[in-house]
């Protein structure tokens, strides 16, 4: 940028261009101090500069204006003006195509070549579609262009004169001369080509089963406004809050956002906020088949086409991409997560939504419990009911969550729960859902299961047997689930008054006290596969606690669900350093569908279906042996869901 401007652009003083060189700024997004600029920090902003075309519009398509550029009377603009200035005034301003041309006459101010409006309404009047249409023909190298370059008008003659006329010497300078044109020629068509692109912005779609990652040339730009970095809370990149100006934001996710994230805005300017997460690409690899975050994209794209109820409680991935060596995921801006949310007294900003359970209100009616139940049936759905988009994979796709806890579910302004955070997670194919194992993937220590800490028997036996990671089942999330429903009730459940949040807090500083281990210092896991006896303590007396007391329905409902999330927590039958817990399997692969509770409601357990009080969890296939696991995993490169689709900017 900096060789630009000191080598290619022209100080014209007597052109009317530089009276509106302010004006032009004022148009720039972020928004310009321009009292306080300086050469310096403007280069320290062009980066990430862009254009509004709706200021644009405003500014420069007030006649005043654009009667004063057009009318220049400086030699440039003199020597290469053609047609009316009034005729093409009344084009810029009274149709869409002159709307474009408008826009490449603001560009042209920007470059310093105002006088060129004239030789490009020429050379794009019948291609004049798109301000990059027009564009194309800014090149030096063009008939009527060469002049684009500052340089003598005797060195550019010395250069289009054939060296057989020109003495020995005088063919060396030509050399040199060519030389220096040919740098500056390419210097001013990459300064073209990253201006244009500041003057049209990409504008993100919402993902979709076609595409479902877009790859975008290192010119472009993207209209992100008051981009925030914070550090990620459990997986690897950076997180970047920002928002999108509205004349910027594609209809598809305008609409999809007011239909489902209608509270992500900013208070300020009522725009909608969004989260992007980067994850930098390896030396080498291929922007349009990116390794790296493969897992985390093709899981996140997946779910976000989940349809049914499941998709309330998982995060949207609204767009995917690629962009200067990174890969980078747009999902909307949640301000609140469940490990807040349950430090408070009710939902942020709906005092209807109270985190605490009323006297006389019941478990399976609070809106908070509802949702939690909704992420059971979510994650469920995560591990075992995806649907390639494009179909073609033989088998089924399983899948992992492997950090799953309160920080990593999401809560809309509604009350939604979302699961999000993918970063841990491992996607694979099977060819029958017999087997359900996947590679581990370590989470936070807090809620890990179990399975986080094998034996080095079994670690032996695991890496004896040829595998590359041990084997782990999805009923991994189980113990995680049960974990984060743990806590919820913990403040559901509780009766003080103090302030909001002593209810967990006291929980968890009770769990790192009976710690034994430094390794277990505040999880749920005590020893090497087993529940804390303080947190056994507490599933086991809610039934018995004084609300319960007098309420049969109440107090059978709540034994059974204390009975249920205690049997999330047993290890089962092991086998590698995993185990399988059927009743648990079934919670998290048909959900839970709970109606009201009644006297007359019996637990019940068969053969092939367990029932919660109304819940009914289906059959699910018997435990699988570990020769079937070992042997009908295949490789997560079978899905090949997130390949990029590069999105073509035509920069001449």
């Amino acid at each position: 940028m900096e060789w630009y401007y000191r080598l290619v652009m022209g100080q014209r003083s007597d052109c009317a261009r530089n009276e509106h060189v302010e004006l032009l700024l004022s148009c720039a997004l972020p928004e310009i101090d321009l009292e306080n600029l300086s050469f310096e920090n403007l280069e320290e902003i062009l980066p990430r500069l862009f254009f509004s075309k709706k200021k644009i519009t405003k500014k420069f398509g007030d006649v005043l204006v654009l009667e004063r550029l057009l009318q220049c009377g400086c030699r440039d603009c003199n020597t290469l003006r053609t047609g009316d200035p009034q005729t093409i005034r009344d084009e810029m301003l009274g149709s869409p195509k002159g709307s474009i041309l408008l826009l490449a006459l603001v560009l042209l101010i920007y470059l310093d070549r105002l006088h060129y409006i004239y030789p490009l309404i020429s050379l794009g009047s019948k291609t004049n579609d798109s301000l990059q249409s027009i564009i194309r023909h800014l090149s030096p190298g063009s008939d009527g262009m060469r002049g684009l370059i500052v340089m003598k008008e005797e060195d550019l003659n010395l250069i289009g004169t054939p060296e057989k006329k020109l003495s020995a010497e005088r063919r060396a300078e030509r050399r040199e001369k060519t030389r220096q044109w040919e740098r500056l020629h390419k210097t001013f068509e990459a300064m073209r080509n990253e201006v244009s692109c500041m003057f049209e912005p990409v504008i993100i779609r919402l993902l979709n089963q076609k595409d479902s990652c877009q790859w975008y040339h290192q010119h472009s730009r993207f209209p992100f406004l008051d981009a925030e970095d914070r550090v990620p809370q459990g997986s690897f990149g950076t997180v970047t809050k920002f928002r999108i100006p509205s004349e910027y934001l594609h209809e598809s996710i305008k609409g999809f956002m007011e239909s489902r994230y209608r509270g992500s805005r900013d208070e300020a300017t009522g725009e909608y906020l969004f989260v992007r997460k980067s994850l930098v690409l390896q030396k080498g690899e291929l922007p349009h088949k990116p390794t790296t975050g493969s897992n985390e994209g093709t899981i996140a794209g997946l779910a976000s086409m989940v349809n049914g109820d499941a998709a309330d409680n998982i995060i949207s991935l609204l767009s995917l991409y690629t962009w200067r060596g990174s890969l980078y995921f747009i999902f909307p801006c949640l301000k609140m997560d469940l490990y807040h949310l349950l430090r408070q007294t009710t939902l942020p900003g709906d005092q209807t939504k109270p985190t605490k359970l009323r006297s006389n209100e019941e478990l399976l009616k609070h809106w908070l419990w509802k949702q939690m139940i909704g992420v059971a049936h979510a994650l469920s759905v995560i591990h075992t009911n995806m649907k390639h988009p494009r179909g073609g994979v033989e088998g089924y796709i399983i899948a992992s969550h492997f950090d799953l806890k309160p920080a990593n579910i999401l809560v809309t302004s509604q009350g939604v729960l979302k699961v999000t955070d993918f970063g841990e997670s491992v996607i694979s194919v099977t060819k029958s859902l017999q087997n359900m194992s996947t590679s581990f993937r370590p989470g936070d220590p807090k809620y890990a299961a179990s399975e986080s800490r094998p034996s080095e028997a079994e670690l032996a036996r695991a890496y004896g047997a040829g595998e590359d990671s041990f084997q782990v089942l999805l009923n991994y999330d189980v113990w995680a689930l049960a974990c984060v429903m743990t806590e919820v009730l913990v403040v559901l459940l509780d009766t003080d008054e103090p302030p909001a949040g002593t209810a967990i807090d006291r929980f968890h500083a009770k769990l790192e006290k009976e710690s034994r281990v430094e390794e277990t210092r505040g999880a749920f896991l005590e020893g090497g596969h087993e529940l804390k006896p303080y947190a056994r303590k507490v599933l086991e007396n809610f039934p018995n606690l004084p609300r319960f007391a007098h309420d049969g329905p109440k107090k059978w409902y709540m034994q059974s669900v204390s009975n249920f999330l205690l049997s999330m927590y047993s290890p089962g039958n092991c086998y590698l350093p995993s185990s399988f817990k059927p009743k648990t399997a079934r919670l998290l692969r048909s959900g839970l569908s709970y109606e009201s509770c009644d006297k007359s409601s019996s637990r019940r357990e068969t053969k092939n279906s367990t029932k919660l009080s109304s819940g009914n969890f289906r059959t699910l296939p018997s435990s699988p042996s570990p020769s079937e696991t070992r042997s009908s995993t295949i490789s997560n490169t079978a899905l090949n869901i997130i390949p990029c689709k590069e999105v073509k900017v035509n920069l001449g």
